[in-house]
């Protein structure tokens, strides 16, 4: 999972969230806002895990979503 910044017309910046299956390459899923709190990347998660099935490792960069309090307990969990 990662992150990709841009930028609307108007400067306005957005995120995009992007979960990608490394066995297969598949897109699992990309979500898109103004702002990407650990909460929202939770929910996303918690969807593809619906989806599909948990997964038995996740591989991430250290955005400061992804080594937040609230992520490390719902991987714990």
């Amino acid at each position: 999972m990662d992150f990709m910044p841009d930028q609307l017309s108007d400067v306005r910046s957005f995120r995009l969230f992007n979960m990608i299956d490394d066995y297969n390459r598949e897109g699992l899923t990309i979500d898109v806002d103004f702002s990407m709190p650990a909460a929202l990347v939770i929910m996303a998660l918690d969807q593809v895990i619906k989806w599909r099935s948990k997964p038995q490792c996740l591989r991430c960069d250290n955005d400061p979503e992804c080594i937040s309090a609230l992520l490390a307990t719902w991987t714990e969990r």
